[in-house]
């Protein structure tokens, strides 16, 4: 009897490693998001605390340089949030075409597995028939056999 084997398995193989490397650029895509999150909220936080410096330079007597230079400061680091949030919906973007990939990829990755998994049972089921077919032979031998004596 021959043993099984599966033509397709250096292509499962590779359907594995496809599979691996999408998961990889998925996680890579997920900590770069988990960065741009940090960053804007680092700068939420610089733009609260502006915020407070502008309540309290209003108050009291106004001067205007520091008045001028904290609108200026203060359209910098709109500029910046803009900037993250900008930056956190490419991540978002990126991260869900990652999950794609690697959603397509377990797919073809299983969809193979399960055509394996098919072959093997159908060549089982060859195996068996094949070796009871066998064990029939051998009966019916001996059975000729033992009339021949008689």
């Amino acid at each position: 009897m021959k043993r099984f084997s599966f033509p397709l398995e250096k292509v499962l193989e590779v359907r594995e490693i496809k599979r691996l490397l999408a998961e990889e650029k998925l996680g890579l895509a997920l900590r770069e998001k988990s960065r741009a999150e940090a960053s804007l909220s680092s700068a939420l936080k610089v733009r609260a605390k502006t915020m407070d410096d502008w309540r309290r330079a209003l108050t009291g007597r106004l001067d205007p340089v520091l008045v001028r230079d904290i609108f200026r400061y203060g359209e910098v680091v709109e500029e910046e949030v803009r900037q993250r949030r900008e930056q956190l919906k490419q991540r978002d973007s990126e991260v869900q075409v990652a999950r794609k990939e690697v959603l397509e990829r377990t797919q073809e990755e299983k969809a193979l597995r399960r055509y394996r998994q098919k072959k093997l049972s159908e060549y089982r089921a060859w195996y068996w028939w094949e070796q009871g077919k066998i064990l029939d032979e051998i009966g019916t031998d001996r059975f000729t056999r033992r009339e021949r004596r008689w």
